[in-house]
């Protein structure tokens, strides 16, 4: 294989923030990159892979000679101006020429490398203008007519950072004889001959790459390491060919190190060819063997490899060196039934003759596996050894990566972030390396956060994302108490009030920073009889801490009885990929559940010996897997069956405890149950705790695929959870047997029913009891029609002037002179002031003349200021039709493409009303807050006054109930809220935690709250939604809150009709008035989207934005007539009057 110098022109392009990359004269596919160098290197690469099997001869030796044309040519963007059909064009036109034979040959990259001749010798510039435009017309009829459509200039245009430049490149290609194939006897016998000769430089790109090809930009720079620098390129860039290894912790910097030395060597011999100097190739030892089928094939390819690297060029002195970072890899590959060679066999008799050098990193557990394996083979490596640097060097080596990093990807790190980073980098992995997890962590940023700062609380949502880490627990600011973990634990195990304390303990212990980081955040050993909760003390644990689907990585220990078993955990030499070591080097952030420990070999008991002491296993390979991250769990059923015994003859449950302690004393050895933190007795369940787990199985049946595809809600009465109770009670099975008895009973009667519905229409299932059983009642829900567009008042429709201020006074002095004429009546009645409660005449009396002052000094300020701001409030409501919704397509751009009739199509209603909700627009225009909250305040002390005026005050009661039983607290407690800031209430009856009654006394309160009356469904990510029930009562003279709340008769089953017959199933229909989707009901962070009057509010409502869901439900009369003002006059029409 011969080696050739090729030098051809390129032209370079500047676009859209990228280096795009092409041969001038060869019609090749260009390569884009955003950094100058690596553009450059993927064209050399792209060449070198068109040439990779390449052998000349004289059908494709035209081709090849393009590659070796680079004439004295003279390149520039030319300025052109001329009409092409109807349009113009003014601009620049990148162009190249150069002279052959008497003629100028005119190439233009940018239109498919359009090349043409003229006859003259070095001609003027003029000329070639004139020529470049005739051809573009050409090119542009031949484009309309084969694409059949229009032509523009616009993507051909250059934008004066065009240039070109040369390639200097070798290349290795092969010549043939002219007479190609084979004759018939020839042909034959190749059939049978598939072990061809390889060549080892087209073998070596298979398999590696060459790091000279990374210089300058791809090479990872290594800072503070001058000595070791220096050391290595001294034993690597000689000609004794010694075999090294350097040896150091996994990311401590190995192969960055060696970068270093490359970037180093290369920038010393800058002046000299490139293809001159040594290389070093990066091998993978697994991709030697791919393909090589035959016996003996392997062999011969790698020998082609080495043979390569000691002599790569004849005509010149260069000697290549192998690079492996897989040490282990060399001992395992090559490996099979017939053949006991590897690929450390092979390589051994050069490396003891010096013929070539062989660079390998590894660890220092990897390096004592291979020295058992073979002594005698890495006894001929000089070993480097590269300590992880103290924390002063490891910062300063952080900081000098962070530079680098911000000024190739132009982002920004704040220094409070850097700090967040490293301080959660040193809490959750100590036994990682600082600056190689720091620099990798830095790497993703730069990539993904390109422009923009990294802030600290992006740290956090970075660090939890990537280990799937709470990151409530990640982020110091946010503070947890202790009571909470306390709670959320509780009402997930129930019965089991030392399993709660206890998980709560390690949930603060890793919360407060308190956790030993050589161990893992704790180990526990959960003993009990069968069916109490232990499996699911690890499930609620993991749920917390975590949050990903695969945080609970559970081993049934059954099947690990045998001898064997240690090696199909942690693996071996033939198959290295252990059960439990690959489990948790892919997912290190983990709830780790042995179940039923004591079956296991006592091997294994062993082996967890280290995982519990120390936190770390090592595996086949060589590879330190921690376990520090991970929370340990141990079930054993251990002295069940003897407690159960003696509670039953001696009566006396406080014996269980010592007899569970003996049990696990007299099985374990000592030094296994000194390295659990505790032990922790699960009791047997009584019938009120069958009860209370009752209910979590039904939550948790919600959540199968059937319920929510049809958006279908579950409501289960106490009755009916104390008959599950009761018939799935079993005090030997415990929990278990609950989940059979709702299997059973709930799932199939559930399932017949459900059968009839369609998938689009909520539905609420209520369940109760019927002489004895489980009877279903099916409450269809359906959004409430809808008022017509015209219904909804849109200030935006017209420009606010002065004039509407001015009409808005008229009607503010109209009212108020109304309301002073009947407060004249009333005193002349002598009404005791003290006795008008609430939103009486004096309260009005005050809000009118509020509103009077406020309109005359906007009035005022208007006349008098050039430049009067009427956007001064902050008003952000939105409105969509109800039969149509607004969703973004694959591409991202919105559409109209889905129906509310389709909304509960969608799995996820949540995120669906969050895109609506972005998607829509305003109704009122920022420059007419002003005077749409002005406007609006009028209407409701208008709303009052003829309420008042009419017929006094309203006694009301609000009821606000959940339709769930148990759940529905917060979101009943979010709507109580609501309407204390529409109207004061007098006296709150929590009735239960998820039922509300407010009364409220005050005028026209009835009429107000009508519009609120019907379903609230309440949506959260990847849960049922939650329906809550609103209803209103006007109180008799004399029928006090307490009263009523006393009388109301089965608050939960309204829907129930009673009849001679009995209770019967009834499908009845009722109305969603609104749909709130939060993600964060607390913290009322999401959308609320009005079924009635379509008005959408983006995340929390202000008094203004809340008040207009009211207002907008107003008769006519109640609002301002805007219609009814006139336009201002112009100049002439002033003159005139």
């Amino acid at each position: 294989m011969a080696s050739i110098h090729f030098e051809f022109p390129v032209w370079v392009q500047y676009k859209n923030k990228q280096y795009i990359i092409r041969p001038l004269f060869v019609a090749n596919q260009s390569v884009a990159n955003d950094r100058y160098e690596r553009a450059m290197k993927g064209l050399i690469k792209s060449v070198r892979n068109e040439f990779k099997n390449y052998k000349t001869n004289r059908a494709n030796l035209d081709y090849f000679l393009w590659y070796l044309f680079n004439p004295d040519f003279k390149y520039v963007n030319l300025n052109l101006e001329f009409s092409y059909g109807q349009r113009y064009f003014h601009g620049q036109v990148a162009t190249a020429w150069f002279e052959h034979n008497g003629y100028t040959v005119v190439t233009m990259p940018a239109f498919d490398n359009l090349w043409f001749i003229m006859e003259t010798r070095d001609p003027k510039k003029a000329d070639v203008v004139r020529e470049v435009e005739e051809q573009i017309q050409r090119f542009g009829r031949r484009y309309k007519k084969e694409y059949d459509e229009e032509f523009l200039m616009e993507p051909y245009q250059a934008n004066g950072k065009e240039f070109c430049t040369a390639v200097d490149m070798y290349m290795h290609t092969a010549g043939e004889k002219i007479t190609l194939g084979y004759v018939d006897d020839d042909m034959f016998q190749q059939f049978f001959r598939p072990n061809a000769t390889f060549e080892g430089r087209d073998e070596i790109e298979k398999v590696g790459f060459e790091l000279n090809d990374l210089y300058p930009s791809e090479l990872n720079r290594a800072f503070y390491q001058d000595e070791l620098v220096t050391q290595l390129d001294r034993l690597i860039y000689n000609r004794e060919n010694v075999p090294m290894v350097i040896l150091g912790p996994r990311r401590v910097g190995k192969s960055t190190l060696l970068h270093e030395v490359v970037h180093r060597y290369l920038e010393r011999n800058s002046e000299k060819e490139l293809y001159h100097l040594d290389n070093l190739w990066n091998v993978d030892p697994s991709r030697l063997i791919a393909g090589m089928s035959i016996v003996g094939m392997w062999q011969r390819r790698f020998e082609s490899i080495i043979r390569f690297a000691m002599n790569p060029i004849t005509e010149y002195p260069r000697r290549d060196k192998l690079y492996f970072n897989n040490i282990i890899a060399l001992f395992r590959i090559g490996k099979s039934a017939q053949n006991d060679m590897t690929l450390s066999d092979v390589l051994k008799p050069y490396l003891q003759k010096r013929e070539i050098q062989v660079v390998l990193e590894a660890t220092p557990e990897e390096w004592d596996i291979a020295s058992e394996l073979d002594r005698g083979f890495t006894d001929l490596f000089k070993v480097v050894r590269l300590y992880e640097p103290t924390e002063t060097k490891s910062l300063r080596i952080i900081n000098k990566v962070r530079v680098r990093l911000e000024s190739e990807h132009d982002f920004k790190i704040s220094n409070t972030g850097l700090l967040r980073l490293i301080e959660l980098q040193k809490r959750f992995n100590q036994n990682m390396v600082l600056i190689g997890a720091i620099a990798e962590n830095l790497h993703q940023l730069s990539s993904k956060y390109s422009e923009e700062e990294v802030t600290p609380q992006t740290i956090v949502e970075e660090f939890s994302s990537k280990t799937h880490l709470n990151e409530r627990l990640a982020d110091p600011e946010v503070k947890i108490t202790k009571d909470e973990f306390q709670q959320y634990i509780s009402r997930r195990l129930v019965g089991q009030q030392d399993a709660v304390d206890c998980l709560a303990d390690v949930l603060h212990v890793i919360k407060a920073q308190l956790n030993n980081p050589e161990r893992p955040f704790g180990s526990y050993l959960f003993i009990g009889p069968t069916g109490v909760g232990k499996t699911q003390a690890a499930k609620v644990v993991a749920k917390y801490l975590f949050n990903h689907e695969d945080s609970l990585v559970r081993f049934d220990m059954n099947e690990f009885i045998d001898g064997g078993a240690v090696s199909r955990l942690v693996g071996d030499l033939d198959y290295p990929e252990g059960q439990l070591t690959t489990k948790i080097r892919y997912n290190p952030y983990c709830v780790l559940l042995f179940d039923e420990i004591e079956k296991a070999h006592p091997d294994v008991h062993n082996l967890l010996l280290q995982v519990l002491g120390e936190g770390r296993l090592t595996d086949a390979l060589g590879r330190t897997i921690s376990f520090c991250n991970t929370v340990i769990i141990m079930t054993s059923n251990l002295g069940a069956e003897r407690v159960g015994k003696e509670i039953n003859i001696q009566r006396r449950a406080d014996l269980a405890s010592s007899t569970y302690e003996k049990s696990v004393r007299d099985f374990f050895r000592p030094e296994f149950i000194n390295r659990i933190d505790n032990v922790i007795i699960f009791n047997k369940l009584n019938l009120e705790h069958i009860g209370q787990i009752a209910w979590l199985q039904i939550k948790e049946l919600l959540k199968r695929h059937g319920f929510m595809r049809r958006h279908t809600i579950l409501n289960v009465s106490e009755e009916v959870l104390q008959k599950l109770a009761e018939n799935g009670f079993d005090p030997e099975m415990g929990g278990r047997a609950l989940k059979r008895q709702i299997e059973k009973e709930l799932t199939v009667l559930i399932a017949d029913q459900l059968v009839e519905t369609l998938p689009d229409t909520p539905v609420i299932f209520n369940l109760f009891i019927q002489d004895h059983q489980l009877k279903p009642l099916l409450t269809r829900l359906e959004h409430i029609e809808a008022f017509g567009e015209s219904a909804i008042p849109k200030i935006g429709d017209f420009e606010v002037g002065i004039q509407h201020f001015e009409y808005l006074l008229t009607e503010v002095e109209q009212l108020k002179a109304e309301m002073f004429q009947l407060a004249d009546d009333e005193d002349n009645a002598i009404i005791d002031p003290s006795t008008i409660t609430d939103y009486s005449l004096i309260h009005m009396k005050e809000d009118v003349l509020n509103i009077e002052q406020k309109v005359r000094n906007i009035i005022y300020e208007y006349q008098t200021q050039n430049n009067f701001d009427l956007s001064q409030s902050n008003v952000q409501i939105r409105y969509v039709a109800q039969e149509k919704l607004i969703k973004n397509d694959n591409s991202g751009s919105k559409v109209e493409k889905k129906y509310f009739k389709e909304l509960y199509s969608e799995l996820e209603i949540y995120e669906y009303l969050e895109e609506v909700a972005q998607a829509t627009d305003r109704i009122v225009r920022e420059s007419d807050a002003m005077f749409f909250e002005v406007s609006q305040a009028w209407a409701w002390i208008r709303f009052y006054y003829h309420h008042y005026e009419k017929s006094g005050l309203d006694r009301v009661m609000i009821c606000v109930i959940s339709r769930v039983e148990k759940a529905g607290q917060d979101e009943v407690k979010y709507l109580k809220k609501l309407y204390e800031r529409i109207y004061p209430v007098e006296q709150v009856i929590e009735a239960k935690n998820n039922e509300w009654h407010l009364y409220l006394n005050g005028p026209g309160l009835f009429d107000l709250f009508s519009c609120e009356v019907g379903f609230h469904m309440f949506f959260t990510p990847h849960e049922t939604p939650l329906p809550v029930e609103v209803s209103i009562h006007r109180l008799g003279n004399d029928e006090t809150p307490e009263t009523f709340v006393n009388n109301l008769d089965n608050r939960r089953w309204q829907d129930m009709v009673k009849t001679e017959e009995g209770v019967k199933s009834l499908k009845k229909v009722a109305h969603i008035i609104r749909l709130y989707a939060f993600s964060d009901l607390l913290q009322r962070k999401g959308s609320i989207t009005d079924l009635r009057t379509g008005i959408i509010n983006y995340e929390d409502l202000t008094d203004a934005e809340l008040k207009f869901l009211f207002y907008a439900n107003f008769d006519a009369e109640f609002k301002l007539n805007v219609e009814a003002i006139e336009p201002p006059k112009n100049e002439e029409e002033e003159d005139e009057s």
